[in-house]
């Protein structure tokens, strides 16, 4: 659903009395599932008249991320996995790695403010087994006035278990499309790829991976502006913490950029396929598409395609490293140049 058609459900339970004890929000939990588990919790939490207000010391804590009754549980930082350890201590015996507070624990106890107790997992599909089955035990059994929000964009990595206690709330979002100061050098840089083979490759991927320093360099700036506004509520960010949140906003400004390369490359093969009347996502650049598309056959656009999506399973699923992912990959992509 829409998020503004989300909301209103939210609402629409609240008013109702029917606000479920966990969601599953199906969104980027670092982007719009974050936002949407903030606009959850303030409905809640919030004291002013019309909830959520945005402007009571609740709603502003619950922005700065300093509300003292939320709990935001993320993947470790070493092995990016959600562990058991991290939900509860374990018996006296058990050697556990984390230090308190521990999440299913924190859970149980009163809130600070004598209200409603948030407990948001980021990234919930990175939970273990044994994590799962501890947070189920939680979700059968769900202490009051607590809402667990689980924030995942690969919800059918979840337990079925998991998936069954949850009210799922998928957000429907519109195509993430780059900024134009990282759109317009990689559309000039697709628009004039002429030639092919390993030396054209290697400095084509030159150009991308020039790209893709930037957007890691905005990453780190973001991931310090967010822990200086989190310590400023009060929340120390440990380093480790913060290059995991630079590690996952640069993953995120890079799936954008190989998303654009994926809808360049099917642009071309619907060209390929169905002629000039195909319809394309970048129209603005239909003749240079078209061009490129009367170059190679249909075979080589499907191929294409199929090359794009491994390099973004190497880049995601393999973790393997951009500088040697990209030039590959560049190098077995026709482009429809006119040199070959």
């Amino acid at each position: 659903m829409l998020v503004s058609e989300a909301r209103d459900f939210l609402r629409h339970a609240k008013a109702s009395g029917r606000m479920a004890h966990a969601y599953t929000i199906v969104a980027p939990p670092r982007a719009e599932g974050a936002d949407f588990a903030k606009f959850a919790m303030k409905l809640l939490a919030c004291r002013g008249e019309n909830a959520p207000c945005g402007e009571c010391a609740a709603c502003r804590q619950i922005d700065s991320g300093a509300f003292p009754d939320a709990f935001w549980l993320r993947p470790a930082k070493k092995s990016r996995i959600i562990s058991v350890d991290q939900m509860r201590r374990g018996p006296p015996e058990h050697r556990n790695d984390f230090d308190p507070p521990y999440f299913l624990t924190w859970l149980g106890e009163t809130a600070l403010l004598g209200g409603w107790k948030f407990g948001i997992i980021e990234f919930a599909d990175r939970m273990n087994e044994a994590a799962s089955n501890a947070l189920l035990k939680t979700l059968e059994e769900p202490p009051p006035e607590t809402l667990m929000l689980l924030l995942t964009d690969t919800p059918q990595a979840l337990l079925p278990t998991i998936v069954s206690r949850c009210e799922e709330v998928a957000l429907t979002l519109p195509p993430a499309e780059l900024e134009a100061r990282h759109f317009e050098p990689l559309m000039a840089l697709l628009s004039s790829m002429d030639y092919r083979g390993p030396f054209a490759a290697h400095a084509y991927s030159q150009a991308i991976l020039a790209i893709l320093a930037k957007m890691q360099a905005e990453a780190e700036e973001e991931a310090g502006n967010e822990a200086d506004a989190t310590e400023e509520g009060g929340v120390k960010v440990d380093k480790d913490e913060e290059k995991a949140i630079v590690a996952s906003l640069y993953r995120q400004k890079r799936s954008v950029l190989v998303a654009t390369l994926q809808r360049w490359l099917r642009d071309i093969l619907a060209i390929a396929a169905a002629g000039d009347a195909a319809p394309i996502h970048y129209s603005q650049f239909a003749d240079s598409l078209r061009e490129r598309a009367s170059r190679i056959p249909l075979s080589a656009a499907l191929a294409n395609i199929e090359a794009v999506e491994e390099l973004s399973i190497q880049l995601e699923a393999r973790n393997l490293p951009d500088s040697t992912v990209f030039p590959y990959w560049l190098d077995r992509i026709d482009f429809g140049g006119s040199s070959k």
